[in-house]
């Protein structure tokens, strides 16, 4: 597989990763226009994912794996597109 396949494949977990994180950190946001619209986007594009968020036993260790999934796929992403210093300058970045 080539390295822009890679790439192109890398970015799009990156995108639901980033998109899970913003969805539960949103949970506090919900008087802010547009934000409960954004969370049935995201319930509908990852109904197992969300899943995971409903169970409080277990929602706060899936928010940190979707964290730390989001961290290494830019770290990755970083790296390839700008080098490594790069990478290691903007790692973890959690922005969402």
């Amino acid at each position: 597989m080539k390295n822009s396949k890679i790439l192109e494949l890398v970015k799009e977990k990156e995108h639901m990763y980033s998109e899970l994180v913003w969805y539960a950190r949103s949970l506090k946001n919900l008087h802010i226009h547009g934000v409960i619209e954004n969370r049935n986007r995201i319930k509908k594009a990852y109904p197992n994912e969300i899943l995971n968020f409903k169970n409080s036993d277990t929602s706060d260790w899936h928010h940190g794996f979707n964290s730390g999934m989001l961290a290494a796929l830019r770290y990755i992403m970083d790296f390839a597109n700008e080098g490594r210093e790069a990478a290691d300058d903007n790692f973890p970045f959690l922005d969402t």
